[in-house]
């Protein structure tokens, strides 16, 4: 049970169940700038209404309006059964396989759905048999096609990522674009500043958000594209397209937004500009210096007026959050988030402590952790009758241990370091009792979002995300499985392979020579050889290179060992080494121009 410096949730009126009372500075600064009026405030929606969207929810997530629908609706002559539905498409209807290809061929990215009799599950327009060829017109047959390459096209776009059957034309071979997706992430990053990973990571649930089937890796293909595109973006919108120089000829700062205000020759400044009156500088920004500028009020600079002005919880409806997490997993429990006024009292953390604690009626050993847990549970549960019979708890039958986490536990006296220190309890592993903070870099960021939003709308947008954090941490588990399997499998039997062995091979710098060598061997053995010097070979080259580097590593550390006031002859055996240093260098270069020309 923790408390960190954010603003949180958790709202009891049934009457904010949908609050729309959100405040945006970035919405209000907009309606000063601008003469369009705010629109009316929405109501909260009722709970007849919500109940109603809740079934249709439901009901949408089946068949809908063509459960009984026997035929397919994609032409007047198709008798199939309709089982595949799109989920990019408006409209709910359903289509047999043939006619959902047939519809799909001007939209190959959208996503299909397929229903087994029970649910939908999703499909691929690749898995039922779309073709997409390039070179040619929709519905127009290539006779000179060849596939993409091992069958493994894929397309990122803003709805997902997509497996294409893609099909080249051997004579007419055009590019195909998917500006969209490249143009969704660049408005997206100046708006939310959202990196890269967290976008690519968005199109990976949008795809599969359930785990179980994981896309290929194209994070770094993605990078790519992004930092390709911004840069021809940049270049377009400049105008560098249209320089007989070409790219080549942009200057430095020539892709820059300069002010408009500021004078630019040609633009918005005269040609005899040098000509202009002199006493009608200083009209605009430039103010008259007087003495008058040092003046300074003698009344408001007390200190109890700037401390009392400092005070950062004035005006604020919260002014941090305590969570109780599980320790183990490191999960959100139920009504387990609360607001902070003014500081950590105890009355927030016995409040907050017997709420969550309703949901533990099946555990039956409770080891609660807290900073200063040797003080808060002493009177804890003469306390508890004094609040409101509802969060009252039943703890007889139930054994119950405080403890520090280990964290803050040296600042308590030796008693306490003894008391309620989790090395000494039976089972309970490792834990450093800190779950609360393992959370607090995933939440975080959130804050400058919900800093000014009303409460309901906070509270509602914080438990999305807590909902998401721990939703993560269900998908983990298969992994946690799988290891402990693995583990249980070794610990029986010690002839296993052992899980806690390193995978990852470190590759040292002679390691990396000794397979370049075996390369150039075995390229030697074929009959191929790719070497332009007699005794250096381009693995030799680069060898050669990394141990001048070290060299000159080496001769720096030498003279910056060596006093401030040298003797002859440190400083011969430092200029002998500096010269023998030279020519090794000079030698190199010479054959480096055989591989690298255009160093030269």
């Amino acid at each position: 049970m923790e408390d960190f410096g954010f603003d949180s949730y958790g709202h009891t009126d049934i009457d904010l169940l949908i609050d729309y009372d959100m405040v945006d500075p970035t919405y209000e600064n907009f309606l000063k700038e601008s003469t369009v009026g705010p629109k009316k405030r929405l109501r909260p929606t009722s709970l007849n209404k919500c109940e109603k969207y809740i079934l249709e929810l439901i009901r949408l997530k089946g068949c809908g309006d063509y459960a009984s629908r026997e035929t397919c609706l994609g032409h007047s002559e198709c008798m199939s059964e309709p089982v595949y539905r799109c989920q990019d498409y408006f409209g709910t209807e359903l289509y047999c396989q043939a006619c959902i290809i047939n519809r799909h061929h001007e939209n190959p990215l959208h996503r299909i759905e397929f229903w087994n009799s029970c649910f939908f599950k999703d499909t691929t327009l690749k898995y039922l048999g779309l073709q997409v060829q390039l070179g040619h017109s929709i519905g127009e047959q290539c006779f000179n096609h060849s596939w993409a390459y091992d069958d493994d096209f894929i397309i990122l776009d803003t709805n997902g990522i997509h497996e294409l059957a893609l099909d080249f034309c051997s004579l007419s071979i055009q590019n195909q674009q998917q500006f969209c997706l490249l143009e969704h992430f660049h408005m997206l990053t100046f708006e939310s500043k959202a990196s890269a990973f967290e976008y690519w990571q968005t199109l990976v649930c949008l795809t599969d958000n359930t785990g179980i089937k994981p896309c290929k890796d194209h994070y770094n293909s993605l990078l790519r594209m992004i930092k390709q595109w911004h840069n021809l973006k940049l270049l377009k919108q400049f105008g560098r397209g249209h320089d007989p120089s070409g790219i080549d000829a942009t200057k430095q700062g020539l892709c820059a937004i300069v002010c408009p205000a500021c004078p630019h020759l040609g633009k918005n400044l005269p040609e005899d500009w040098k000509a202009a009156l002199q006493d009608k500088w200083g009209w605009a920004y430039f103010i008259e210096e007087t003495g008058e500028q040092s003046h300074k009020s003698m009344c408001a600079s007390h200190s109890a007026m700037n401390l009392a002005e400092m005070k950062t919880t004035r005006g604020l409806a919260a002014t941090g959050v305590r969570t109780m997490d599980c320790s183990h997993h490191n999960f959100k429990w139920p009504s387990g988030v609360g607001d902070l006024q003014r500081g950590e009292k105890y009355i927030n953390m016995d409040y907050l402590f017997f709420s969550t604690v309703q949901h533990s009626d099946n555990i039956v050993v409770l080891n609660i952790s807290y900073d200063i847990a040797c003080q808060w549970s002493k009177n804890l549960w003469g306390w508890m009758l004094r609040y409101p019979s509802h969060v009252h708890f039943a703890h007889d039958g139930k054994v119950m241990t405080f403890l520090v986490p280990k964290f803050h536990l040296p600042a308590h006296i030796t008693a306490c370091q003894i008391t309620f220190s989790h090395n000494f309890i039976k089972g309970m592993g490792r834990m450093d009792g800190k779950a609360p903070e393992w959370g607090w870099a995933n939440i975080n960021p959130v804050a400058t979002s919900t800093q000014e939003m009303g409460p309901g709308a906070r509270r509602d947008m914080l438990d999305n995300h807590f909902g998401n954090f721990n939703w993560k941490k269900v998908m983990n588990f298969g992994k946690v499985t799988q290891w402990n399997k693995a583990i249980k499998k070794w610990k029986t039997d010690a002839s296993n392979k052992n899980p806690f062995k390193t995978t990852t091979i470190t590759l040292m710098q002679a390691a990396m020579c000794l397979r370049l060598s075996q390369k150039e061997a075995e390229d030697l053995k074929r009959g191929f050889n790719n070497s332009l010097h007699t005794e250096i070979s381009p693995r030799v080259l680069i060898s050669l290179g990394i141990e001048l580097e070290e060299q000159q590593f080496r001769l720096q550390q030498d003279y910056n060992t060596l006093s401030g006031h040298l003797t002859d002859l440190q400083l011969m055996k430092l200029q002998e080494c500096l010269n023998a240093l030279l020519h090794k260098i000079e030698q190199w270069c010479k054959v480096q121009l055989l591989y690298m020309p255009t160093v030269g």
